[in-house]
């Protein structure tokens, strides 16, 4: 609501970006413009950047305020031209930080998985010797064309045992692969895999996407005495199109056989010069953050001691890197809630699933605290959460009682607070001591292989791994528990990727469409963002929509 009275104006970036569609003249009467959490560089974000340099160039009069805790400052000071900067310093308390090793080594947390994975570690040489043998063999001369059963059924009618599979340590998913398949699939995976790669046979690839699809078999199924993926041995053998359907249907090209190998070393070590190329540009879009755990702790070298890299490879051998272990925190609520002082806990989610997972597990599932809810409130923090009930967030909890919030979560007689990243910057929680962060975000982004925007799990960067810490010491010192090791986060990306780089080009080009002044081109519209897609990929883009 806007009078001529007016003398402030709140509004979103999309509002604005509306209301300078109708004209630069739009904001003839203002001064200053201010744009605030500039680091979120969302579409609108981007867009709305692009419209206020071009209008700064034509009102003299008005000026431009940029503000973030944040801020990747000089990409900005280059874009605007070496505007001056202000720092302004804040004070805010201390607060410790607990990486995952730490949490392991203090709090002797463990799993039925890791115990097991520890009791067969041993074995792991075993594995590793089949396929040294694997790698050295000889190439067989003719192709061997081994008799498959007519249907898959009949496979399990003659398989009754699986021989030889406990003498095997699985990585990272194998040994769950093996544990939740039948017998009769994991010796017809295998089977199929041994005969792609000793006997080039190309044409069992057809059986592995069969049972992949219709039989729920991992696509990064490892051969139960090699550890070898299909994408390993694909790569190996210079299978261009099984290595790109392999992607299409969301094979990992981080996955680290038990030599150490992932499927570009595979490639490279046996000259497929073409899988290697396209490998390695595939891992470039996605960028070194993303590699998975497991690797970060295999490449660590000297960054990590001896007794902290055994526990992150027994723990990451033991748990899905690609979930949240709703059963760590769960221990670490206990913990706090048992062993620390009063304070509000904000745990920090990916998405409204698992905040209302952990919910679930708080007050039904869990009798630690299923039993006591009369010691603690918890809170969701999420967009499709009702607004007054995220109100309720910031009202004092009664004495005795623990508040407990998650964004996208937050939690204290316990305030906890559940919530996603809308906690990193929108909102203060003045009685929030602790901090768990899970270090995860769902982020939309395009996958060029399958041509479909997707909703998927990634690492968030170390500005908002800063930010999450920050909540924990607004008024009083806090403590900030992270769910990933201090190796994960030196790898993180330092800032979050622009979602123009993350969004289908056609998209953009649309949205560009509607924004852009009539004369102006698509493509000169866009390489005017802080962070523009490349020239060449928009014109394809355009062309493909005309």
């Amino acid at each position: 609501r806007v009078s001529p009275k007016t003398l402030v104006t709140f509004c979103t970036n999309d509002m604005l970006l509306r209301t300078l569609m109708a004209g630069d003249g739009t904001l003839a009467t203002v001064t200053h413009v201010v744009v605030d959490e500039v680091h979120e560089r969302d579409r609108f974000n981007d867009f709305l950047l692009i419209k206020l340099r071009d209008v700064l160039q034509t009102q003299n009069n008005l000026k431009l305020i940029i503000s973030s805790a944040a801020l990747d400052a000089d990409l900005f000071i280059r874009y605007f031209g070496s505007c001056p900067v202000i720092h302004i310093p804040g004070r805010p308390f201390e607060v410790k930080e607990v990486f995952l090793e730490d949490i392991l080594r203090s709090t002797g947390y463990t799993n039925k998985e890791m115990v097991k994975y520890k009791k067969q570690k041993q074995q792991e040489e075993k594995q590793k010797n089949t396929l040294t043998e694997w790698c050295s063999a000889q190439e067989s001369t003719s192709k061997v064309k081994r008799q498959r059963p007519r249907s898959v059924p009949r496979a399990a009618e003659e398989c009754h045992v699986l021989e030889g599979g406990g003498d095997t340590v699985f990585n990272q998913l194998t040994e769950k692969d093996v544990n939740c398949l039948e017998p009769w699939l994991v010796k017809e995976m295998d089977s199929c895999l041994s005969d792609i790669w000793l006997h080039k046979d190309i044409d069992s690839f057809a059986q592995v996407f069969h049972l992949i699809l219709t039989e729920n078999v991992s696509v990064d199924y490892r051969h139960s005495e090699t550890s070898a993926t299909a994408l390993m041995i694909a790569s190996g053998r210079g299978f261009l199109s099984q290595v790109e359907q392999l992607f299409s249907m969301g094979a990992s090209i981080h996955c680290r056989s038990s030599n150490g190998w992932t499927a570009v070393d595979w490639a490279k070590h046996f000259g497929q010069t073409e899988v290697a190329d396209l490998l390695e540009s595939y891992s470039a879009s996605f960028g070194f953050g993303n590699l998975d755990e497991s690797s970060l702790v295999q490449t660590s070298g000297s960054d990590l001691s001896a007794e902290d890299r055994e526990l992150l490879s027994t723990y990451h051998h033991s748990f899905d890197d690609e979930k949240v272990d709703l059963d760590l925190i769960m221990h670490l609520l206990c913990i706090i809630c048992h062993s620390c002082d009063a304070g509000a806990i904000l745990i920090f989610l990916p998405g409204y699933d698992e905040i209302v997972s952990l919910r679930d597990h708080i007050l039904f599932d869990d009798k630690r605290f299923a039993d006591n809810t009369h010691r603690y409130q918890v809170f969701m923090l999420h967009s499709s959460v009702q607004t007054l009930d995220q109100k309720k967030v910031l009202e004092s909890p009664p004495p005795g009682v623990r508040k407990i919030a998650s964004i996208r979560g937050l939690c204290q007689i316990l305030i906890w607070i559940l919530s996603t990243n809308i906690a990193e910057t929108s909102i203060t929680i003045s009685d929030v001591v602790f901090v768990i962060d899970s270090g995860k975000v769902k982020e939309k982004s395009f996958d060029a292989l399958s041509h479909v925007a997707v909703l998927k799990m990634a690492w968030i960067s170390k500005a908002s791994a800063i930010q999450r810490k920050g909540r924990a010491g607004r008024c009083q010192p806090g403590v900030c528990f992270r769910l990933f090791s201090r190796l994960r986060f030196q790898k993180m990306l330092e800032f979050q990727t622009p979602e123009l780089l993350r969004m289908p080009l056609q998209e953009i080009c649309l949205y560009t469409r509607l924004l852009a002044p009539i004369n102006c081109p698509v493509v000169d519209f866009l390489m005017k963002a802080p962070d523009p897609p490349p020239a060449v990929i928009v014109r394809n883009a355009v062309q493909m929509l005309k």
